[in-house]
C-alpha cells in the first residue's frame, strides 16, 4: 500500500468515526436536555400547588421565621 493511499483511507476512517461521535453526542444532550426540561416542569407544578395550597390554608397570613416554628407554633382559639 502507497502512502497516497494509506492517507486517504486514514483520512476517510476518521472522518466517519468524527461524525458518528458527533451523531452520538448530540442524541446524548438532547436526551439529557428533555429528562432536565421534563424534571422542571414536574417541580413547577409540584410549587405551583403547594403555593395553592398555603394561599388556601388558615394560616396564610401568618409568617413563620422557621420550620421549626411550624411545630413549636400553637393553634389557635377560634372565638
Amino acid at each position: 500500500m502507497d502512502a497516497g493511499l494509506a492517507a486517504l483511507l486514514g483520512t476517510g476512517i476518521g472522518g466517519v468515526l468524527g461524525a458518528g461521535g458527533t451523531l452520538g453526542a448530540a442524541y446524548l444532550t438532547g436526551r439529557t436536555q428533555g429528562r432536565s426540561q421534563h424534571v422542571q416542569w414536574r417541580r413547577q407544578g409540584r410549587r405551583d400547588a403547594y403555593s395553592n395550597l398555603i394561599a388556601a390554608s388558615p394560616h396564610s397570613g401568618t409568617r413563620l421565621t422557621s420550620t421549626s416554628a411550624i411545630a413549636t407554633a400553637k393553634p389557635r382559639q377560634n372565638s
